[in-house]
């Protein structure tokens, strides 16, 4: 039984889209699951999640409203959640056929705390094949774990963890920084990666450019590691926005 937990700000015009992807059976297969979608912002995000919800009646969707902040939104929504395992999923990021059946396939082995997906775009772009690889090192070897990945947790260690840091920037990195030190602290504790890739959008990259994102954001945690504040990276990776 999975909780899934979507952040929502000004997401409006493409979230009956996302929730209709996430509820394909193929996504679920026989697994229980409940979504919560977080939402901040001013538009009518959430009253168009309570009418999907109404005309396809469904009982295992509820919408929340939260304040602004990913981290925020991502604790206000596992708040609500019912289940001992928790899924973080972007609004616009696709689960890949047979995603719930592999988290619970994985989470069977009780030294597993969590994990992530793998990440492939939406859009088709030999430009974005370096990202690709980037990220899939990142995510197989350092266990870098960035929001779009679909990071997926025990509710027991989520909670121990204090949950995400309500931070502006970063606080996905935050918290699988956190994950990778309690593996370490856990006898036997680890991370696991399922070998199925989620559809990620790469709007960021198409409006800004391939090149110009990525070192954008290579700069970005390049300065998270070296101590700069979430609050500053915030106000430099928003600033051509």
């Amino acid at each position: 039984m999975i909780s899934i937990v979507i952040p929502a700000y000004q997401e409006a015009p493409g979230i009956e889209d996302a929730l209709e992807r996430l509820f394909h059976p193929a996504v679920s297969g026989a697994t229980a699951m409940e979504v919560i979608v977080s939402v901040a912002g001013q538009d009518d995000t959430l009253e168009r999640v309570l009418d999907f919800g109404r005309r396809r009646r469904l009982d295992n969707l509820k919408a929340v409203k939260s304040q602004r902040g990913r981290g925020l939104q991502l604790n206000r929504g596992a708040q609500e959640a019912r289940f001992s395992i928790l899924l973080f999923l972007h609004a616009d990021v696709s689960l890949p056929s047979g995603a719930l059946p592999a988290v619970l396939d994985v989470l069977g082995d009780e030294d597993v705390l969590g994990g992530s997906f793998l990440k492939r775009y939406r859009q088709r772009s030999w430009r974005l094949w370096g990202n690709v690889a980037v990220s899939y090192l990142r995510v197989r070897y350092f266990h870098v774990f960035f929001g779009n990945d679909c990071i997926f947790v025990r509710r027991r260690v989520f909670d121990d963890l204090g949950g995400f840091a309500p931070i502006p920037l970063m606080e996905d990195v935050d918290f699988s920084r956190r994950l990778r030190r309690l593996c370490r602290r856990t006898p036997r504790g680890r991370l696991a990666i399922i070998p199925l890739a989620a559809q990620a959008s790469a709007r960021r990259y198409i409006e800004r450019g391939v090149l110009r994102q990525s070192w954008t954001i290579l700069r970005t945690m390049t300065a998270y590691k070296l101590g700069r504040s979430p609050q500053e990276l915030d106000r430099s990776y928003h600033r051509y926005d």
